[in-house]
């Protein structure tokens, strides 16, 4: 029950029920129910709890929340481009959530922006947006108080679609996959109402406009009789991953019985697990619900939240999810809202579906309202990416004779003339992991090539997530290697007439251990016998310090990529020096690439091919690729 009462020209409203927004021209707001969520106006609002959780929403002026007893939620927004004070703040109960404000990635960054001013501690939000915490010193907080962002500064791209085009075929055989696992255009085990569809069976639900993928829903016939059509992707088949950030921009459609959600599936078919990066109900569009599905107890459960957030129908909003080995954190422009434990059984790359589903009789968001449709769903990017100490290893064949743990110092060998590092399937060779996965881990081997001639490094098919640093033989050149990662190093080849890297790496995916890097070097062995342990060819232990690197002091090197070469990383490429030899079928022209070209924000330049194929230089701008043409050779 609501009412108002008007006391010398200021309104207020009480109310018990959650899911409540200040009218218009009422300043204040008393709410007492358990787990509600208020919203203020355009007004100054004071808004009041009263014993149990609530979440309290300014509406973009100078807004006082009081939360009283219990666990609440202070939602500071940059949408609102307003202030907020907390007069009750209980640091280790309470929790400020600081929607939009994605500089803050840390606790850290947010104590840089604090001030004490007399009794109070004052957030600086940028942009003239302040939060006052009452009667508070700037040492009476923690981490837990604040939801903060994610340091992608930390990670590196993966899977990147700008939906500059958009590639598609209904079993996943190029570009994205419009249809369902073993191709099912809808899952009536939900009561779904709609059938997924594309041009090849009827409907086109798909638009691309202005680096923008639409998904729309309509009322309409179709081959199973369902009545609506509209639309899903997924990269069943053409990419997943174990472990990383997973993030789509979109704006959502309103309406009873619209569905939108982004989720991952396992790549062996397996159901549950599970993980819902977000389902909306577009009866409800101020909630996003995040779930892990999983089976490990034997039975199906989930763990997640409903998460009150700014209406996901007005404008574009980003939903990301972290999947870490042991927690899950889900983001919501770019902010932290949910954590829950990693289930047991979710240790397996996932493949991506993107999906608006209508609700039928007997489904969760119930039956659609006719009146909603057309519906779309506009889908700006999609990224996932990888966190930099778990980057796919180097791959490639297998050497069964490989002898002798890698625990020294960079393997020189000065003798070469030239040397090939070839990078293949990440799926390589190691029987006893529990997943036929892509790598989690890096190679910790630090071999170093001092040939006096230009190195040439080929991407092969099949190649996943690789990372190649080029110039330098120090550790520091590369990813920092695992304590509990094992290598191993073949030197017994003594042929002086071919110079040849050859490198594989396979982990067992449940434990992060037992990686193995087999390396096979046909070089002298007077120049393997000279490591610095002294001992002979055949078995040398050397150190496991850095990734995988190659040196040549003319400084020159070149990378060969060509169809379907994976995602693949430069460490440290240099630009007017170094040079990219790229296959004709992947692009025709440098006007071509550089047109697919991008900065990703975080100091790389990104070359895509497609959404499974990216090349990405780290430290380097686009910018430099334009002014050094030069480094790129079609063949």
């Amino acid at each position: 029950m609501n009412s108002n009462d008007t006391v010398a020209g200021v309104d207020t409203a009480v109310t018990y029920w959650g899911g409540f927004t200040l009218p218009e021209d009422v300043e204040n707001l008393v709410v007492t129910g358990d787990g509600a969520v208020v919203r203020g106006n355009h007004l100054d609002n004071l808004i009041a709890g009263g014993a149990g959780r609530q979440t309290f929403f300014g509406g973009g002026r100078h807004d006082v929340f009081e939360g009283g007893a219990d666990s609440d939620i202070f939602v500071a927004s940059r949408a609102d481009h307003g202030n907020v004070v907390v007069n009750d703040f209980q640091s280790g109960v309470d929790g400020i959530r600081l929607d939009g404000f994605t500089a803050f990635t840390d606790f850290t960054s947010v104590q840089n922006s604090m001030t004490q001013i007399g009794s109070d501690v004052v957030v600086d939000l940028s942009d003239g947006q302040t939060l006052t915490l009452r009667g508070h010193q700037t040492t009476d907080f923690s981490a837990a108080d604040f939801w903060t962002g994610i340091d992608l500064s930390h990670f590196q791209l993966t899977f990147a679609d700008e939906f500059d085009s958009f590639d598609w075929s209904p079993d996943g055989s190029h570009g994205w996959r419009t249809t369902l696992d073993w191709g099912n255009r809808t899952l009536s085990s939900n009561y779904e109402a709609q059938y997924y569809s594309d041009s090849s069976v009827g409907v086109n639900p798909f638009y691309l406009h202005d680096g923008v993928l639409d998904i729309t829903a309509t009322a309409g016939s179709n081959p199973l009789g369902l009545p609506y059509n509209s639309g899903v992707i997924t990269t069943q088949g053409s990419f997943s991953q174990l472990y990383g950030y997973f993030e789509m921009r979109a704006e959502l459609p309103a309406g009873a019985g619209l569905w939108p959600a982004f989720w991952l599936l396992p790549a062996d078919h397996s159901w549950p697990p599970e993980l819902d990066v977000f389902e909306v109900l577009g009866s409800n569009p101020t909630t996003a619900v995040v779930t892990a599905h999983s089976a490990a107890t034997g039975d199906h459960t989930r763990v997640g939240a409903a998460v009150a957030t700014a209406d996901l129908s007005e404008g574009f909003h980003t939903f990301g999810v972290n999947w870490e080995p042991d927690v899950i954190q889900w983001y919501i422009d770019g902010v932290e809202v949910a954590e829950a434990p990693t289930p047991a059984d979710m240790n397996q790359p996932m493949y991506l579906l993107a999906s608006l589903a209508v609700g039928g009789e007997g489904s969760w968001p119930g039956v659609a309202d006719p009146s909603a449709f057309p519906a779309t769903m506009s889908i700006n990017y999609i990224h996932v990416y990888q966190p930099l100490e778990q980057q796919g290893a180097f791959a490639s064949n297998t050497d069964t004779n490989a002898t002798g743990e890698l625990s020294g110092s960079p393997l020189t060998d000065s003798s070469a003339t030239a040397a090939t590092l070839h990078m293949a399937t990440d799926t390589a060779a190691d029987t006893s992991a529990s997943t036929n996965a892509d790598l989690a881990l890096t190679v910790t081997a630090a071999l170093a090539i001092q040939d006096g001639a230009p190195d040439q490094f080929a991407f092969q098919e099949g190649s996943q997530s690789d990372t190649l640093a080029v110039g330098s033989t120090s550790s520091a050149s590369g990813e920092a290697a695992s304590a509990t990662d094992a290598a191993t190093l073949d030197a017994t080849a003594s042929s002086s007439s071919d110079h040849q890297l050859t490198a594989t790496a396979t982990t067992d995916a449940s434990a992060h251990t037992g990686l193995t890097s087999n390396v096979a070097t046909n070089s002298p062995a007077a120049a393997d016998a000279s490591a610095s342990n002294g001992t002979q060819a055949g078995t040398i232990t050397q150190t496991a310090s850095a990734s995988l690197a190659a040196t040549g002091p003319n400084g020159s090197n070149t990378f060969v990529f060509a169809a379907n070469f994976g995602h693949e990383t430069i460490a440290n490429f240099h630009p007017d020096t170094d040079v990219i030899q790229i296959d004709h079928a992947v692009f025709a022209d440098l006007q071509a690439l550089l047109a697919a070209t991008h900065d990703d924000g975080i100091g790389n330049a990104v070359i895509t091919a497609n959404p499974h194929d990216t090349i990405t230089l780290k430290n380097v701008t686009v910018a430099q690729l334009v002014q050094h043409q030069g480094d790129f050779h079609f063949t």
